[in-house]
This record gives structure tokens, sequence and C-alpha cells, in this order.
């Protein structure tokens, strides 16, 4: 992930907050906490993005074997079918994209619980931040 414009559709997405690059900039600029903060917020952010461009290189392969598998099974008496690998590649691709899921919640969780530290500690001690909301 890229851009400000995707660690903000990330955040703003999966915890209904809205926190700008700029606010996380000017946090890591105060340093202490407020850094610590902003670097868990934006490195978890981004880490949710590249889970979920994996997640969809994953969806693509688990497409492409189901395409295939359903030829092999389609397939008449004397007609030529693929190999069955697919279906071992299928499985693989599934096992991954299960691990991609479970990552991602974990992710997704952790992101939540960083934003509602950092709104607490924002409400006591550096209001001028701005509320990530």
């Amino acid at each position: 992930m890229s851009t400000a414009m995707d660690l903000e559709r990330v955040i703003a997405k999966y915890t209904g907050r809205d926190v700008t690059r700029q606010q996380l900039e000017r946090a890591m600029q105060l340093g202490g906490l407020a850094a610590e903060f902003a670097r868990g917020v934006g490195g978890t952010a981004e880490a949710v993005g590249v889970t979920e461009n994996e997640l969809l290189r994953v969806i693509d392969t688990i497409d492409r074997h189901t395409g295939t598998v359903r030829q092999v099974i389609a397939a008449e008496p004397g007609q030529p079918a693929a190999s069955l690998s697919a279906l071992d590649e299928l499985r693989g691709a599934g096992a991954r994209f299960d691990a991609l899921i479970a990552m991602r919640n974990a992710q997704l969780g952790h992101l939540d619980r960083l934003l509602r530290l950092w709104q607490l500690w924002l409400d006591e001690v550096e209001p001028e931040l701005g509320p990530p909301r």
C-alpha cells in the first residue's frame, strides 16, 4: 500500500475512524508515545493493505483452478481432461486463503485496539492532533 489514500481508506473502512496521514506525521514529529502510536497505526494499516492484496492474488488462483476442476468434472467419456493436479493446487490455495483471512482478522483487531488507545491518549494529552474517530 503506497498512498495516503490507501492508508486512510483501510482505517476508515474497517474502524469507522477518520485518521489522516497528516495526523500520523504530526504524531511522529511529536516523538515519544505519539510517535509510537502513529507507527503502530500506520504499520498495521499498511499490513492490512498488503494482506488484502495477497488475498486478491489467492482468489485469482482459486478462480483459475476452480475452472480447471469444473472442466475435469464436466468432461464426458472420451473427452480430454486436464489432470487433477489442479485439485492439489486448489487445496493449497484454499489453505493459504484461510491463513490470510485469519491474519487479516488479527490485523484488524490490532488496528482497532491501537486506535482506541490512541483516542484515549489524545483525549487526555494531545487533543491538537485531532480525533481519529
